[in-house]
Order: structure tokens, then sequence, then C-alpha cells
């Protein structure tokens, strides 16, 4: 047999790591040398599963987004409803507070005006009560300067009279007298004492009931009060009982008179 020159080198020796190495290379020569008829069912099995797994997860994930819609609806639904009934309470309470506030502002107006006319009412009674205490003071003191001048008019008429009286009396009997003295006159040796000598003494009496006269008429003339006395009188006028007003016959002054100075102070 001849010899044939191999220019290759000769083969290593194999140890058992590189001997694992190609048993793998041969294992997956021979995996990769496996007919695609066998493959393929395989493939095709895993791709329906892989289809069925899709469908069954969109199927679950459409349900799951259907429930969480639902879910969501009638959540939004309820809270929608809830917030109706609290805005429609809202409303409710604020409709009835406005008419409460509206039910007080008519009755604090109402009291307001019956406060206003009541006052005015009592204010009116006081008025007239004031009106018929000034119109009764006022007839009061009228009546009594009318009888206080009535019971002068009476004491100066029967002064008049006894000073008339006491006048014609006097003239007889000066006129006696001098009758007498000329028809028997007498030199008085003295000074004769008035009250010896009948003419002097009624020309004293003449004298005094004619200074009488004249204060009695200086009382009937009308005289108007002025300064401290006269504001002291007509506050009197005013304040005093009925029962005290004869006292106040003292002051001579006219009843119109009076009634003209008061009436200004009371009103």
């Amino acid at each position: 047999m001849p010899q044939t020159s191999n220019p290759s080198p000769p083969p290593k020796p194999i140890t058992n790591g590189e001997a694992y190495t190609e048993i793998q290379r041969a294992a997956f020569r021979e995996l990769l040398n496996l007919s695609a008829d066998t493959v393929a069912p395989l493939e095709a099995e895993i791709e329906q599963r892989l289809r069925q797994g899709c469908a069954a997860a969109d199927a679950r994930l459409a349900e799951l987004t259907a429930k969480a819609e639902h879910r969501l609806k009638e959540e939004l639904a309820d809270a929608q409803r809830v917030h109706a009934e609290r805005v429609q309470q809202a409303e409710a309470e604020y409709t009835a507070a406005e008419e409460s506030l509206a039910r007080q502002v008519q009755q604090t107006q109402e009291n307001i005006a019956a406060g206003y006319q009541e006052a005015q009412r009592k204010a009116q009674r006081q008025r007239e009560d004031n009106l018929l205490m000034i119109d009764t003071v006022a007839r009061a003191t009228l009546q009594a300067f009318a009888d206080k001048r009535q019971a002068l008019e009476r004491d100066v008429s029967w002064g008049r009279s006894q000073l008339e009286g006491l006048q014609q009396q006097g003239l007889r009997v000066l006129e006696e007298h001098e009758y007498d003295l000329q028809r028997d006159p007498i030199a008085p040796v003295e000074e004769p004492w008035a009250g010896d000598d009948p003419a002097a003494e009624c020309k004293s009496h003449a004298a005094s009931a004619s200074r009488s006269l004249a204060a009695m008429q200086a009382l009937m003339m009308p005289r108007l009060l002025v300064g401290p006395a006269a504001f002291a009188g007509l506050t009197l006028l005013n304040v005093v009982p009925l029962a005290v007003l004869p006292i106040l016959g003292s002051f001579a002054v006219a009843p119109a008179q009076t009634l003209m100075i008061a009436a200004p102070i009371v009103l």
C-alpha cells in the first residue's frame, strides 16, 4: 500500500471537555436536521395557543373594562344623584332662610310701625291731657279772678256808698258849723285841738275815705306782673293744684292778661 502524503497535521488527542462540546454540537446539528413536518405542528399549536391566550386576555380585558365602566357609571350616577339632592336641599334651606328673613324683616317693620303709632298716640294723649289741664287751670284761674273782681267790686261799691254817705254827712256838719260860726263868731283864745273841731275831724274822715277809694280803684285797675314775682306766679299757676288757686287771688293781674302771659309758657 503506497503511502500518501497528508499535508494536514495529525489530530490532537480529544479530551473530556472537548468531547462534551462535540456531543453538544452534534445534538444541535441533529435538532437542526429535524424535519419541518415535525416542527410545523408544534409551531401551529403554539401559535394557536398564543392566539387563544390573546383572545382570552382580550375578552377578560373587555369584561373587566366593561365592569369598570359600569361601576364608574354607577358611581358617577350616585355622585350626581347625591350632588343633586344636596343642591336641592341647599336651595330649599336657602329659600326657607330667605322666607324666614323676609318674615322677620316684615315683623320688625310692623313692630317699629306699631311702636311709632303707639308713641304718636301716647304723645297725642299727653298733648290732649296737657291742653285739658291748661284749659282747666286757665278756666279755674279766670273764675278765681272773676270771683276776686266781683268781691272787690262789691267792696268798692260798699266803700263808695259809705264814702258818699260820709261826704254828705260831713258836708252837712261843715255847713251847720260854718253857719253857727257866721251867726255867732267867737274869737278863740288858743289854737283848737283837731279832735275837738268837728269840721277838721270831718275833713280828716273825708280825706281818709278819699284815699281808701283811690286805693280800691287802684286795686280794680288791671296791672301786669313783671320780674321774678311774675315768673314765680306764672309757674305756680301752671303747677299748683286747683285747691290752692284761690290763694293766687292776691296777684293783682287781670284774668285775660294772666291767660295771655301763662299760655306761651305752658305751650
